[in-house]
């Protein structure tokens, strides 16, 4: 499965993550905490982390066939 992953650095890594996922959580599964989130989007899965000051972001193709 295709993937694609990303880093963002920022003082906010935390709250930035948490207020993703509560916007997210309006159209898709969402599941999150302080330092993990994980949400169904349309085209597979997103899991994201805060780590310190760094938002890691994971993005999953849920077709194989790409």
């Amino acid at each position: 499965m295709p993937k694609a992953t990303s880093r963002l650095a920022s003082d906010r890594a935390s709250r930035y993550l948490q207020a993703m996922c509560k916007h997210f959580a309006h159209k898709v599964e969402v599941r999150y905490d302080a330092e993990r989130g994980w949400a169904a989007m349309p085209y597979g899965s997103l899991n994201m982390r805060a780590v310190e000051n760094v938002l890691h972001f994971e993005i999953e193709d849920a077709d194989e066939a790409l």
